[in-house]
C-alpha cells in the first residue's frame, strides 16, 4: 500500500466492501467511495464500521508512512486517523 491518507484508506476498504454479500457493508462500501463525502463524515464511516465489525487491515509497507526510525509520522494525519480508528474500535470492544 505504501504512503496513504484517510482517502486511500476508503478507497481501497469501499472497493472491497462493494463486493460483499451482505447488503449492509456493500452500502458502506458504496459510501466510502462517494467522492462528494466529506472527509469527517468518511472518518465517521470508518469508525462506525471498525466498531461494529472485524475488520482486517494489512499494511503492507506501512514504514513509508513513518520517518526515519519510525518513531514519527511524515503526514501527522496519518497518525491522528490510525488513532481515531484505534480509538473507537477499543471503545467498542470495552
Amino acid at each position: 500500500m505504501g504512503r496513504w491518507g484517510l482517502g486511500e484508506l476508503a478507497l481501497i476498504l469501499g472497493g472491497q466492501l462493494t463486493l460483499h454479500a451482505d447488503p449492509a457493508l456493500a452500502r458502506a462500501g458504496k459510501l466510502l467511495l462517494d467522492p462528494g463525502l466529506p472527509d469527517q463524515a468518511r472518518l465517521h464511516q470508518l469508525q462506525a464500521l471498525l466498531a461494529n465489525r472485524q475488520v482486517l487491515l494489512v499494511l503492507d509497507n506501512f514504514e513509508d508512512n513513518l520517518g526515519l526510525g519510525g518513531a514519527d509520522f511524515l503526514d501527522e494525519t496519518t497518525g491522528d486517523l490510525l488513532m481515531a480508528c484505534y480509538r473507537r474500535r477499543a471503545e467498542a470492544s470495552s
